[in-house]
């Protein structure tokens, strides 16, 4: 039996929704196919949150060295 990779994606709807997506790669990696998609338990949402908490002080650091000139 050969197994797929499967894939997760967590992220946010345009409605505002924070859903879990978890999908394959098919023909040559150029279809996608959907295993489940749901709602973010509890625990998923407080990691998305600060993933997202992360990359803005990232990139807020990065628009300050920019604005100072600095590497």
């Amino acid at each position: 039996m050969v197994s797929e990779q499967r894939i997760h994606a967590l992220g946010r709807t345009d409605d505002g929704r924070l859903l879990h997506i978890t999908f394959t790669l098919r023909t040559n990696e150029t279809r996608i196919r959907v295993i489940s998609a749901r709602d973010m338990s509890r625990k998923e949402r407080s990691y998305n949150e600060q993933e997202a908490r992360s990359r803005a002080a990232l990139q807020h650091g990065s628009r300050r060295a920019d604005l100072l000139g600095t590497p």
